[in-house]
């Protein structure tokens, strides 16, 4: 069997070659998410960013007062659209994970639950940096799954 980092959990891949979530969506419980979402949501871009630039584990796990976070903090309080910016972040962990869903469905997730749409996208990063630190990944950082 070939080691695959973004399916370290070895789910169950079907024939269109998409795969489901590692987590479901009511696996939320963790109240940093529920409380400061765009924090979550900044150290997410940076930890993805990363990844996809040097194919490791973020070496401080993330910023989580950038830009981005600011950017989805300001929607958030002066527009209540702070979930509009997550709609193409979950669609780019569907995408890197090989995760069965659409566009509309992220939409509705990042809609009607931001707090348990970031924590199943985390949750599919924090598995994937863990498979790496295992593998030997030049960075040895490994978030410990609590946002």
């Amino acid at each position: 069997m070939q080691f695959n980092p973004r399916n370290p959990g070895n789910l169950p891949v079907k024939p269109n070659g998409e795969r489901d979530w590692s987590s479901s969506l009511c696996a939320c419980s963790d109240v940093g998410v529920c409380t400061c979402p765009c924090i979550v949501y900044g150290q997410l871009q940076t930890r993805l960013s990363y990844l996809n630039r040097m194919n490791a584990p973020h070496p401080s796990g993330g910023d989580g007062c950038g830009s981005d976070c600011m950017v989805h903090g300001a929607l958030t309080v002066c527009c209540g659209i702070g979930w509009a910016l997550q709609i193409g972040q979950r669609t780019a962990v569907r995408n890197r994970y090989s995760i069965e869903g659409n566009g509309c469905g992220d939409c509705m997730c990042a809609w009607c639950c931001t707090p348990c749409s970031l924590t199943q996208e985390v949750h599919e990063v924090d598995q994937e940096e863990r498979a790496l630190a295992r593998a030997g990944a030049p960075q040895m950082y490994v978030q410990d799954g609590k946002m």
